[in-house]
């Protein structure tokens, strides 16, 4: 029997992560480790019997790659990230950060109103106390015009 014949071990990490390289990987350990910037024997370390668990410095990189993580640690749910899920989950959250900066606007935009308001109130109660001639050339101030 051929060593690509042999099933890895489901139960751990280490199998998890040698079934993941063979299924999406054609057993490919190189293109594998080049994916995560590590050297094959690195990636060894990670694998077989007395493997190593990748740490939180590796995860997001195994994620980018299309494995689910918690697969990967605890073997509960599917081996490949259900891609609809993880969008929606960026979806969402960059919903949420555009809404906190739109609301941010909203909020700039209502103070300005509010300060032009006071403004242009206060002007008007300037201009009812006094006679104010406004220069010919003014070009945005509206003119009534009588018809």
């Amino acid at each position: 029997m051929k060593q690509d014949d042999i099933k890895p071990d489901l139960t751990t990490p280490q199998g998890r992560l040698e079934h993941f390289i063979k299924s999406e990987f054609q057993g490919n350990y190189t293109a594998f480790a080049k994916q995560l910037d590590i050297s094959y024997n690195q990636l060894k370390l990670y694998t077989g019997k007395r493997g190593s668990v990748f740490g939180p410095k590796f995860l997001p990189k195994l994620k980018k790659l299309g494995l689910n993580t918690d697969w990967y640690i605890t073997g509960e749910g599917s081996m490949l990230l259900n891609i609809n899920d993880e969008f929606q989950k960026i979806n969402l959250i960059q919903l949420e950060e555009n809404m906190k900066i739109l609301l941010q606007k909203m909020e700039n935009l209502e103070s300005q109103n509010t300060l032009k308001d006071k403004l242009i109130e206060a002007l008007l109660d300037k201009l009812q106390g006094e006679s104010i001639s406004l220069p010919k050339n003014v070009s945005n101030v509206p003119h009534k015009t009588k018809t």
